[in-house]
């Protein structure tokens, strides 16, 4: 597999992530001094893309505690169309499947909970088929896509929460 084509794939990635992220105000990046102390950059190639982006949710104007961040995780990785929570369509029967949720200091002096969506090998390995730049662009794209698909299965999951939580760990 071409570096050009890792290198492109991740800084795509990262780019994709940032720009998605930004779209949703109910998230919120952790700061990549935070989120990846060690100088990637540094490194150029395909290192030179941040490929971890942690990142909290907010929720009726506060941020979700770790306990509350793992049942939303729990629920990214379920098919809710058969689920009593209205409004499952397309977006609650996608399979989600994040990083799962680390405590993160809420400079408070408190925590917070944090899920986490990464560029793995995958990424770059599924996109590429080793014949034509357009066939393996056109992969990766349907891969940046799915970014988006979290971001909308968690703003989905919001308002039920408190169900989600009341059914406890599954």
């Amino acid at each position: 597999m071409p570096e050009l084509f890792r290198t492109v794939a991740v800084a795509e990635f990262a780019a994709a992530a940032a720009r998605t992220i930004a779209r949703f105000p109910e998230v919120a990046l952790v700061a990549d001094d935070v989120a990846a102390p060690a100088d990637h950059a540094r490194d150029g190639g395909e290192f030179a893309a941040r490929t971890i982006f942690p990142f909290t949710i907010t929720h009726a104007g506060r941020p979700l505690s770790l306990a509350q961040a793992r049942t939303l995780h729990r629920a990214l990785n379920l098919d809710l169309t058969r689920s009593s929570l209205s409004g499952a369509s397309d977006v609650g029967a996608a399979l989600c499947h994040i990083g799962q949720p680390v405590p993160v200091g809420d400079g408070t002096g408190g925590t917070t909970g944090a899920l986490r969506i990464s560029a793995d090998a995958r990424l770059v390995s599924d996109s590429w088929v080793g014949a034509g730049d357009l066939v393996s662009t056109g992969r990766l794209t349907r891969r940046l896509d799915q970014i988006a698909t979290v971001f909308e299965k968690l703003r989905f999951l919001l308002p039920h929460l408190d169900r989600l939580e009341a059914l406890g760990p599954s």
